[in-house]
């Protein structure tokens, strides 16, 4: 079981980590997917964070899907433009998660595979309503 304390995220890393991708655009891909909508983000990631910004209008529905493929569990952070965390969860296998987009912009998502030999993937899309 991932205690609280691996749980809490500091602030300031994930803030450096939004402000590192700032800049960076994700471009939508095609292929099998786990989630509803136009993917902007699949990406797995073996041992490290990984950090990815995608586009959002308000109203649009995000879907997040995390799997942890080796490991103990998988930290799962997605927030605003406004660095306001909307999803904040660790995962022990896979799960789902979704939200209706309050306000249109940029938004981030984190990913962070705990244990040295981890490996983890998310596909994030994005669904108008």
């Amino acid at each position: 079981m991932v205690s609280d304390k691996t749980k809490i995220m500091n602030r300031r890393t994930f803030l450096g980590s939004v402000a590192t991708v700032g800049s960076v655009a994700v471009a939508g891909c095609s292929g099998s997917s786990e989630t509803d909508g136009n993917t902007v983000i699949s990406e797995t990631t073996s041992g490290q964070e990984y950090t990815g910004r995608f586009d959002v209008e308000s109203g649009q529905t995000v879907n997040a899907y995390v799997e942890n493929e080796a490991g103990s569990a998988v930290n799962l952070y997605i927030a605003d433009g406004e660095r306001e965390t909307l999803i904040s969860e660790t995962v022990d296998t896979e799960e789902n998660f979704s939200f209706t987009a309050e306000s249109s912009g940029a938004y981030y998502v984190i990913v962070t595979p705990i244990g040295s030999s981890a490996r983890a993937s998310v596909e994030i899309s994005i669904q108008d309503n």
